[in-house]
C-alpha cells in the first residue's frame, strides 16, 4: 500500500509498483487461509451495510437495473447474512473439492450448477447452498458456495 501511495504521488516507478504487487500476491499464496479471512472480514464489515441499503433500494418498485445487478453480485459473494450456511465436512469429498478448485482456478463459474448437483449427490441438503448453485444469476470469483467448499 505504501508503494501504491508513493506511485500515486509520483515518487515510485511502475516497476516498484509491479514488484510490490508480486510480493503481496506471494504473501497471499503463502498464507491463503489467513489472507482470505482477513480480506473477507474487512470487506464484510463495510459491504454488509451497503448490501442492506442496496437490497432495500432495489426492492423498491423503481429500483434501477444497475442497483439490482449490484445486489446480485453482493449476494453471490456474501450470501444471505441473516442465514449463514455451513458445510458438513462429509460433503467435501476429494472430487467435490477438486471440482470447486477447478471452477475457481479456471474461472469456470458457469459450472456452479454442476457443483450444486455434485453437492446434492454427496448428501448436501442445505436449501440455501443448493438454491444458490442453481440460481440463474452470474457467479463470480468469491462466490460464497465455492469459498465454503474450499474452506
Amino acid at each position: 500500500m505504501q508503494v501504491a501511495e508513493r506511485y500515486a504521488d509520483g515518487l515510485a516507478i511502475e516497476q516498484d509498483l509491479s514488484a510490490a504487487s508480486d510480493r503481496a500476491w506471494e504473501a497471499i499464496d503463502a498464507n491463503r487461509a489467513e489472507a482470505n479471512y482477513a480480506a473477507r472480514a474487512t470487506v464484510e464489515s463495510f459491504a454488509y451495510a451497503a448490501a442492506e441499503d442496496a437490497a432495500h433500494a432495489a426492492s423498491q418498485e423503481n429500483g434501477s437495473a444497475a442497483l439490482k445487478a449490484h445486489c446480485a453480485l453482493l449476494r453471490d459473494i456474501f450470501g444471505n447474512p441473516l442465514r449463514v450456511a455451513t458445510i458438513d465436512p462429509s460433503w467435501q469429498t476429494r472430487e467435490i473439492v477438486t471440482f470447486a478448485q477447478t471452477v475457481y482456478e479456471q474461472r469456470a463459474f458457469a459450472k456452479i450448477p454442476m457443483l450444486g448437483d455434485a453437492l446434492k449427490q454427496g448428501g448436501c441438503t442445505n436449501p440455501d447452498i443448493l438454491a444458490h448453485c442453481h440460481q440463474p444469476a452470474v457467479h463470480v470469483p468469491g462466490c460464497w458456495v465455492v469459498d465454503l467448499v474450499l474452506g
